[in-house]
Protein backbone atom coordinates (compact mmCIF):
# COMPACT_ATOMS: atom_id res chain seq x y z
CA UNK A 1 0.00 0.00 0.00
CA UNK A 2 1.33 3.33 -1.35
CA UNK A 3 -0.75 6.50 0.29
CA UNK A 4 -3.96 4.63 1.25
CA UNK A 5 -3.86 2.62 -2.46
CA UNK A 6 -3.19 -0.81 -3.27
CA UNK A 7 -0.90 -1.93 -5.64
CA UNK A 8 0.99 -5.08 -7.20
CA UNK A 9 4.20 -5.56 -6.97
CA UNK A 10 4.85 -4.71 -10.87
CA UNK A 11 2.67 -1.98 -10.53
CA UNK A 12 4.73 -0.06 -7.42
CA UNK A 13 8.18 -1.09 -9.14
CA UNK A 14 7.30 0.89 -12.50
CA UNK A 15 5.22 3.84 -10.12
CA UNK A 16 8.38 4.04 -7.90
CA UNK A 17 10.41 4.11 -11.50
CA UNK A 18 8.24 6.70 -12.97
CA UNK A 19 8.26 8.96 -10.07
CA UNK A 20 11.82 8.90 -9.56
CA UNK A 21 11.82 9.70 -13.16
CA UNK A 22 9.50 13.26 -12.40
CA UNK A 23 11.48 13.78 -9.63
CA UNK A 24 14.26 14.31 -11.59
CA UNK A 25 12.75 15.95 -14.43
CA UNK A 26 11.16 18.99 -12.37
CA UNK A 27 14.34 20.10 -11.16
CA UNK A 28 14.93 21.47 -15.18
CA UNK A 29 11.66 23.10 -15.64
CA UNK A 30 11.77 27.08 -16.28
CA UNK A 31 11.18 28.80 -12.20
CA UNK A 32 8.03 29.98 -13.33
CA UNK A 33 6.75 26.68 -13.70
CA UNK A 34 8.27 24.82 -10.92
CA UNK A 35 6.33 27.80 -8.68
CA UNK A 36 3.08 27.32 -10.56
CA UNK A 37 3.31 23.23 -9.85
CA UNK A 38 4.48 23.66 -6.50
CA UNK A 39 1.51 25.97 -5.55
CA UNK A 40 -1.00 24.24 -7.06
CA UNK A 41 -0.16 20.85 -5.86
CA UNK A 42 0.57 22.26 -2.53
CA UNK A 43 4.52 20.29 -1.53
CA UNK A 44 6.64 17.69 -3.40
CA UNK A 45 5.17 15.14 -0.64
CA UNK A 46 1.24 16.06 -1.76
CA UNK A 47 3.08 15.74 -5.44
CA UNK A 48 4.32 12.16 -5.10
CA UNK A 49 1.13 11.14 -3.33
CA UNK A 50 -1.40 13.07 -6.01
CA UNK A 51 1.40 10.95 -8.75
CA UNK A 52 0.70 7.42 -6.64
CA UNK A 53 -3.37 8.31 -6.80
CA UNK A 54 -3.19 8.87 -10.77
CA UNK A 55 -1.43 5.62 -11.37
CA UNK A 56 -3.62 3.62 -9.21
CA UNK A 57 -6.72 5.77 -10.91
CA UNK A 58 -5.00 5.43 -14.71
CA UNK A 59 -4.86 1.60 -13.77
CA UNK A 60 -8.08 1.14 -12.87
CA UNK A 61 -9.73 2.92 -15.72
CA UNK A 62 -7.06 0.78 -18.11
CA UNK A 63 -7.94 -2.45 -16.62
CA UNK A 64 -11.91 -3.04 -15.57
CA UNK A 65 -12.96 -6.18 -13.93
CA UNK A 66 -15.99 -7.83 -14.07
CA UNK A 67 -18.19 -7.74 -10.73
CA UNK A 68 -18.65 -11.16 -10.28
CA UNK A 69 -14.52 -11.52 -10.20
CA UNK A 70 -13.36 -8.31 -8.46
CA UNK A 71 -10.87 -9.04 -5.86
CA UNK A 72 -12.31 -7.44 -2.76
CA UNK A 73 -9.02 -8.52 -0.97
CA UNK A 74 -6.29 -7.64 -3.24
CA UNK A 75 -3.14 -9.08 -2.62
CA UNK A 76 0.61 -8.07 -3.35
CA UNK A 77 2.76 -10.84 -4.90
CA UNK A 78 2.96 -12.96 -8.09
CA UNK A 79 0.12 -14.76 -10.06
CA UNK A 80 -2.55 -12.18 -10.93
CA UNK A 81 -3.50 -11.75 -14.06
CA UNK A 82 -2.44 -8.13 -15.87
CA UNK A 83 -4.77 -7.11 -18.86
CA UNK A 84 -2.03 -4.51 -20.06
CA UNK A 85 1.36 -4.88 -20.30
CA UNK A 86 2.63 -2.23 -17.79
CA UNK A 87 5.38 -0.54 -19.67
CA UNK A 88 2.47 0.75 -22.16
CA UNK A 89 1.10 2.26 -18.36
CA UNK A 90 4.47 3.87 -18.11
CA UNK A 91 4.69 5.17 -21.07
CA UNK A 92 0.83 6.57 -21.32
CA UNK A 93 1.62 8.38 -17.57
CA UNK A 94 5.33 9.72 -18.15
CA UNK A 95 3.56 11.12 -21.52
CA UNK A 96 0.28 12.48 -19.54
CA UNK A 97 2.42 13.71 -16.18
CA UNK A 98 5.93 14.58 -17.19
CA UNK A 99 5.37 15.86 -20.79
CA UNK A 100 2.20 17.55 -20.23
CA UNK A 101 3.76 19.47 -17.37
CA UNK A 102 7.18 20.25 -19.38
CA UNK A 103 5.31 21.15 -23.26
CA UNK A 104 8.63 23.13 -24.42
CA UNK A 105 10.96 21.89 -27.18
CA UNK A 106 13.96 19.76 -26.15
CA UNK A 107 17.31 20.72 -27.94
CA UNK A 108 19.75 18.13 -28.67
CA UNK A 109 22.84 19.72 -27.05
CA UNK A 110 26.23 19.07 -29.39
CA UNK A 111 29.57 20.46 -30.00
CA UNK A 112 27.92 22.23 -33.09
CA UNK A 113 26.25 21.31 -36.30
CA UNK A 114 26.84 18.06 -37.88
CA UNK A 115 28.44 18.35 -41.49
CA UNK A 116 28.92 15.99 -44.59
CA UNK A 117 31.51 17.16 -46.82
CA UNK A 118 32.82 15.32 -49.92
CA UNK A 119 36.45 16.63 -51.11
CA UNK A 120 35.05 17.62 -54.57
CA UNK A 121 33.40 20.52 -52.69
CA UNK A 122 29.91 19.08 -51.76
CA UNK A 123 29.01 20.28 -48.39
CA UNK A 124 25.81 19.86 -46.16
CA UNK A 125 25.04 20.77 -42.85
CA UNK A 126 22.08 19.32 -40.79
CA UNK A 127 21.12 20.64 -37.11
CA UNK A 128 19.03 18.35 -35.29
CA UNK A 129 15.63 19.52 -33.35
CA UNK A 130 13.70 17.38 -31.29
CA UNK A 131 10.11 18.92 -29.91
CA UNK A 132 8.14 17.58 -26.88
CA UNK A 133 5.32 15.22 -27.46
CA UNK A 134 1.95 16.30 -25.93
CA UNK A 135 -1.11 13.99 -24.64
CA UNK A 136 -3.01 15.74 -23.45
CA UNK A 137 -4.92 19.00 -24.15
CA UNK A 138 -3.28 22.63 -22.36
CA UNK A 139 -4.68 25.97 -21.56
CA UNK A 140 -1.71 28.57 -20.24
CA UNK A 141 0.98 26.07 -20.57
CA UNK A 142 3.55 27.03 -23.69
CA UNK A 143 3.30 25.91 -26.92
CA UNK A 144 6.06 23.56 -29.13
CA UNK A 145 7.42 25.81 -31.59
CA UNK A 146 7.64 23.89 -35.13
CA UNK A 147 10.31 22.65 -36.20
CA UNK A 148 11.15 25.51 -38.94
CA UNK A 149 14.11 22.93 -40.50
CA UNK A 150 11.60 19.81 -40.95
CA UNK A 151 9.28 22.79 -42.59
CA UNK A 152 11.25 24.24 -45.09
CA UNK A 153 13.34 21.30 -45.74
CA UNK A 154 17.14 19.99 -45.58
CA UNK A 155 19.42 23.33 -46.28
CA UNK A 156 22.52 22.49 -48.74
CA UNK A 157 24.92 24.24 -50.68
CA UNK A 158 27.26 22.62 -53.31
CA UNK A 159 30.78 23.92 -54.75
CA UNK A 160 32.68 22.84 -57.57
CA UNK A 161 36.00 24.51 -59.38
CA UNK A 162 37.73 22.81 -62.59
CA UNK A 163 41.54 22.87 -62.95
CA UNK A 164 42.21 21.91 -66.14
CA UNK A 165 45.35 21.54 -68.37
CA UNK A 166 45.38 20.45 -71.84
CA UNK A 167 45.53 21.89 -75.54
CA UNK A 168 43.77 25.49 -76.24
CA UNK A 169 42.35 24.74 -79.71
CA UNK A 170 42.89 28.25 -80.84
CA UNK A 171 40.59 29.22 -83.93
CA UNK A 172 41.19 32.41 -85.94
CA UNK A 173 38.27 34.29 -87.02
CA UNK A 174 37.02 32.53 -90.08
CA UNK A 175 36.74 28.78 -87.45
CA UNK A 176 40.09 27.41 -88.61
CA UNK A 177 41.86 26.16 -85.89
CA UNK A 178 45.40 28.60 -86.05
CA UNK A 179 47.49 26.75 -82.97
CA UNK A 180 47.12 24.22 -80.42
CA UNK A 181 49.37 24.59 -77.72
CA UNK A 182 49.07 23.12 -74.19
CA UNK A 183 49.13 25.26 -71.51
CA UNK A 184 47.06 25.72 -67.82
CA UNK A 185 43.26 26.63 -69.12
CA UNK A 186 41.28 29.64 -67.15
CA UNK A 187 39.61 27.93 -63.86
CA UNK A 188 35.86 27.12 -64.15
CA UNK A 189 33.34 27.66 -61.39
CA UNK A 190 30.67 24.86 -62.34
CA UNK A 191 28.62 24.91 -59.73
CA UNK A 192 27.60 27.18 -56.87
CA UNK A 193 24.79 27.35 -55.73
CA UNK A 194 22.55 27.12 -52.09
CA UNK A 195 19.53 24.79 -51.52
CA UNK A 196 16.53 25.35 -48.61
CA UNK A 197 14.18 22.64 -49.00
CA UNK A 198 13.05 22.86 -53.50
CA UNK A 199 13.98 26.21 -53.81
CA UNK A 200 18.01 26.50 -55.25
CA UNK A 201 20.00 30.00 -55.74
CA UNK A 202 22.95 30.62 -57.28
CA UNK A 203 25.75 28.69 -60.02
CA UNK A 204 24.70 25.63 -61.82
CA UNK A 205 23.65 23.64 -64.72
CA UNK A 206 20.30 24.84 -65.96
CA UNK A 207 17.60 22.26 -65.57
CA UNK A 208 16.75 22.26 -69.15
CA UNK A 209 20.13 19.99 -69.38
CA UNK A 210 20.33 19.28 -66.00
CA UNK A 211 16.94 17.87 -65.02
CA UNK A 212 16.24 15.89 -68.26
CA UNK A 213 19.62 14.34 -68.08
CA UNK A 214 22.73 14.17 -70.18
CA UNK A 215 22.99 12.16 -73.68
CA UNK A 216 24.16 9.10 -72.52
CA UNK A 217 27.50 8.04 -70.52
CA UNK A 218 29.95 8.75 -73.11
CA UNK A 219 32.58 11.30 -72.43
CA UNK A 220 31.59 13.75 -75.69
CA UNK A 221 27.91 13.99 -75.49
CA UNK A 222 27.98 16.94 -77.02
CA UNK A 223 29.29 16.54 -80.92
CA UNK A 224 25.35 17.42 -81.53
CA UNK A 225 25.09 20.01 -78.73
CA UNK A 226 21.65 19.71 -76.71
CA UNK A 227 22.33 22.81 -74.04
CA UNK A 228 25.26 25.08 -73.16
CA UNK A 229 24.66 24.46 -69.51
CA UNK A 230 25.96 27.13 -67.44
CA UNK A 231 24.12 29.93 -65.68
CA UNK A 232 22.95 31.71 -62.53
CA UNK A 233 19.59 30.13 -61.34
CA UNK A 234 16.68 30.69 -59.08
CA UNK A 235 15.07 27.26 -59.54
CA UNK A 236 12.48 25.32 -57.71
CA UNK A 237 12.23 21.77 -57.40
CA UNK A 238 9.21 20.14 -56.28
CA UNK A 239 7.81 15.93 -56.11
CA UNK A 240 4.26 14.83 -56.45
CA UNK A 241 3.09 11.69 -55.68
CA UNK A 242 2.92 8.65 -57.82
CA UNK A 243 6.04 9.38 -59.07
CA UNK A 244 6.03 12.93 -60.68
CA UNK A 245 7.97 15.87 -60.05
CA UNK A 246 8.91 18.68 -61.54
CA UNK A 247 11.09 22.20 -61.49
CA UNK A 248 10.82 25.62 -62.56
CA UNK A 249 13.32 28.12 -63.31
CA UNK A 250 14.26 31.60 -63.94
CA UNK A 251 17.89 32.11 -65.33
CA UNK A 252 20.34 34.87 -66.47
CA UNK A 253 21.99 32.36 -69.42
CA UNK A 254 25.90 32.91 -70.28
CA UNK A 255 27.56 33.87 -73.18
CA UNK A 256 27.45 36.60 -75.64
CA UNK A 257 24.34 35.33 -76.84
CA UNK A 258 23.03 33.78 -74.50
CA UNK A 259 23.12 36.11 -71.13
CA UNK A 260 20.00 38.10 -70.61
CA UNK A 261 20.13 41.63 -72.00
CA UNK A 262 17.37 42.85 -69.93
CA UNK A 263 15.88 42.61 -66.38
CA UNK A 264 13.84 40.16 -68.13
CA UNK A 265 15.10 36.07 -67.48
CA UNK A 266 15.30 33.38 -69.46
CA UNK A 267 12.22 30.47 -68.15
CA UNK A 268 12.68 27.13 -68.02
CA UNK A 269 9.85 24.46 -67.09
CA UNK A 270 10.03 20.93 -66.40
CA UNK A 271 8.25 18.10 -65.49
CA UNK A 272 9.58 13.98 -65.03
CA UNK A 273 6.98 11.28 -64.47
CA UNK A 274 9.56 7.71 -62.61
CA UNK A 275 8.56 4.08 -62.19
CA UNK A 276 10.96 0.84 -61.99
CA UNK A 277 10.41 0.47 -65.73
CA UNK A 278 12.47 3.84 -66.59
CA UNK A 279 10.79 7.37 -66.87
CA UNK A 280 9.59 10.02 -68.81
CA UNK A 281 10.99 13.59 -69.06
CA UNK A 282 10.16 16.48 -70.73
CA UNK A 283 11.45 20.57 -70.50
CA UNK A 284 10.82 23.44 -72.38
CA UNK A 285 12.61 26.70 -72.20
CA UNK A 286 11.53 30.57 -73.36
CA UNK A 287 14.76 32.31 -74.50
CA UNK A 288 14.32 35.89 -73.85
CA UNK A 289 16.72 37.52 -75.74
CA UNK A 290 15.37 36.39 -79.36
CA UNK A 291 11.66 35.55 -77.95
CA UNK A 292 12.15 32.05 -79.35
CA UNK A 293 10.81 28.71 -77.30
CA UNK A 294 12.72 25.70 -77.09
CA UNK A 295 11.86 22.35 -75.46
CA UNK A 296 13.07 18.07 -75.59
CA UNK A 297 11.63 15.10 -74.53
CA UNK A 298 13.07 12.32 -73.15
CA UNK A 299 12.32 8.67 -72.81
CA UNK A 300 14.77 6.21 -70.00
CA UNK A 301 13.87 2.30 -70.48
CA UNK A 302 15.33 -0.12 -68.33
CA UNK A 303 15.40 -3.39 -70.42
CA UNK A 304 17.27 -5.50 -67.78
CA UNK A 305 19.97 -4.55 -64.92
CA UNK A 306 22.46 -5.24 -67.32
CA UNK A 307 21.18 -3.08 -70.21
CA UNK A 308 19.46 0.62 -70.25
CA UNK A 309 18.27 2.33 -72.80
CA UNK A 310 17.46 5.84 -73.82
CA UNK A 311 16.24 8.44 -76.67
CA UNK A 312 15.99 12.06 -76.25
CA UNK A 313 14.53 14.46 -79.14
CA UNK A 314 14.53 18.30 -79.34
CA UNK A 315 12.87 21.09 -81.24
CA UNK A 316 13.16 25.19 -81.73
CA UNK A 317 12.07 28.03 -83.20
CA UNK A 318 14.81 30.00 -85.01
CA UNK A 319 13.26 32.84 -86.86
CA UNK A 320 14.34 35.83 -85.30
CA UNK A 321 18.25 33.29 -84.16
CA UNK A 322 18.49 32.90 -87.51
CA UNK A 323 17.86 36.68 -88.38
CA UNK A 324 21.46 37.72 -88.50
CA UNK A 325 20.55 41.11 -90.65
CA UNK A 326 18.02 42.00 -87.92
CA UNK A 327 19.86 41.73 -84.69
CA UNK A 328 22.02 43.63 -82.56
CA UNK A 329 24.05 40.44 -81.91
CA UNK A 330 23.74 37.42 -84.44
CA UNK A 331 23.07 34.01 -82.93
CA UNK A 332 23.82 32.51 -86.12
CA UNK A 333 20.64 30.47 -85.88
CA UNK A 334 22.14 28.59 -82.61
CA UNK A 335 20.37 29.76 -79.18
CA UNK A 336 21.34 28.79 -75.58
CA UNK A 337 18.28 26.41 -75.19
CA UNK A 338 18.53 25.87 -78.84
CA UNK A 339 21.95 25.26 -79.80
CA UNK A 340 21.59 22.64 -82.91
CA UNK A 341 21.55 22.86 -86.05
CA UNK A 342 18.05 23.70 -87.71
CA UNK A 343 15.21 23.39 -85.82
CA UNK A 344 15.18 19.61 -84.30
CA UNK A 345 17.97 16.81 -83.49
CA UNK A 346 17.64 13.61 -81.75
CA UNK A 347 19.75 11.97 -79.33
CA UNK A 348 19.65 7.90 -78.26
CA UNK A 349 21.81 5.30 -76.69
CA UNK A 350 22.40 3.27 -73.87
CA UNK A 351 24.74 1.36 -71.39
CA UNK A 352 25.16 -2.50 -71.24
CA UNK A 353 26.93 -3.52 -67.79
CA UNK A 354 28.99 -7.25 -68.61
CA UNK A 355 29.70 -7.20 -65.21
CA UNK A 356 29.69 -4.49 -61.93
CA UNK A 357 33.80 -3.26 -63.40
CA UNK A 358 33.15 -3.17 -66.65
CA UNK A 359 30.09 -1.08 -68.90
CA UNK A 360 29.99 -0.52 -72.69
CA UNK A 361 28.14 2.99 -73.43
CA UNK A 362 26.83 4.37 -76.91
CA UNK A 363 25.62 7.13 -77.87
CA UNK A 364 24.32 8.38 -81.78
CA UNK A 365 23.06 11.87 -82.61
CA UNK A 366 21.92 14.03 -85.52
CA UNK A 367 20.07 17.32 -86.53
CA UNK A 368 18.33 19.17 -88.93
CA UNK A 369 21.36 20.45 -90.38
CA UNK A 370 22.44 17.34 -91.49
CA UNK A 371 25.22 16.67 -89.09
CA UNK A 372 25.43 13.03 -87.70
CA UNK A 373 27.78 11.88 -84.41
CA UNK A 374 28.31 8.33 -82.97
CA UNK A 375 30.41 8.36 -79.70
CA UNK A 376 31.27 4.49 -78.14
CA UNK A 377 33.48 3.73 -74.85
CA UNK A 378 34.16 0.88 -72.69
CA UNK A 379 34.69 1.92 -68.87
CA UNK A 380 36.57 -0.53 -66.40
CA UNK A 381 36.81 -0.02 -62.93
CA UNK A 382 40.07 -1.64 -61.83
CA UNK A 383 39.46 -1.24 -58.12
CA UNK A 384 36.90 0.79 -56.52
CA UNK A 385 37.35 4.54 -57.29
CA UNK A 386 39.30 4.18 -60.13
CA UNK A 387 38.05 3.65 -63.60
CA UNK A 388 39.31 3.69 -67.25
CA UNK A 389 37.53 4.73 -69.71
CA UNK A 390 38.54 4.63 -73.53
CA UNK A 391 36.23 6.29 -76.09
CA UNK A 392 35.87 6.38 -80.22
CA UNK A 393 34.68 9.50 -81.64
CA UNK A 394 32.97 9.94 -84.84
CA UNK A 395 31.91 13.51 -86.61
CA UNK A 396 30.45 13.75 -89.75
CA UNK A 397 30.05 17.81 -90.87
CA UNK A 398 27.28 17.84 -93.73
CA UNK A 399 27.26 21.36 -94.65
CA UNK A 400 31.52 20.95 -94.64
CA UNK A 401 31.66 21.29 -98.74
CA UNK A 402 29.12 24.11 -98.81
CA UNK A 403 28.47 26.02 -95.78
CA UNK A 404 25.97 26.55 -93.47
CA UNK A 405 24.41 29.69 -91.41
CA UNK A 406 24.63 27.51 -88.42
CA UNK A 407 28.40 27.51 -88.82
CA UNK A 408 31.17 25.00 -87.64
CA UNK A 409 30.13 23.93 -84.42
CA UNK A 410 32.65 21.38 -83.65
CA UNK A 411 35.59 23.22 -85.61
CA UNK A 412 35.76 20.31 -87.82
CA UNK A 413 38.63 20.68 -90.34
CA UNK A 414 37.10 18.22 -92.74
CA UNK A 415 33.86 16.43 -93.71
CA UNK A 416 34.42 13.41 -91.43
CA UNK A 417 36.52 13.39 -88.61
CA UNK A 418 37.56 10.58 -85.64
CA UNK A 419 38.78 11.19 -82.83
CA UNK A 420 39.58 9.23 -79.49
CA UNK A 421 39.70 9.44 -75.40
CA UNK A 422 41.68 8.22 -72.60
CA UNK A 423 40.15 9.18 -69.03
CA UNK A 424 41.71 8.12 -66.32
CA UNK A 425 39.36 8.77 -63.72
CA UNK A 426 40.25 8.71 -59.46
CA UNK A 427 36.92 9.12 -57.11
CA UNK A 428 37.75 9.83 -53.63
Amino acid sequence: MQHGVLMEAEALICATAMAGGVAAALPFLPQAQRLAITSFKGSWTGLASEFFRAMAEKIARAEPRDAGSRDENPKIGAGKPIARPFAELVSELQSMLIEDWAARPVHRRQAGPRHKRGVGGHHQSEIGLVLARSSLPRTGWPRPHRNAARELGTLKTYTETRFNFGDKNLVTSNGEVDTNPAANKAPDLHFAWIQLGGLRVGKDETPYDQFIGYAGNVIQDTIIPYGVKDTNVVSYYFDVDGGFSGVISLEEGSGVTGTIDSYVPHVVGGLKYKGDWGAITGVVAHDSNYEEVAGKVRLDVNVSKELSLFVMAGYGTDDNLSDDAGNVIDAHGRGFYKPWGGNWAVWGGGTYKFNDKTAFNLQASADDDKNYALAANVAYTIVPGYTITTEVDWNHFGHFDDGTPFGNWTKADKKDSVGGIARFQRNF
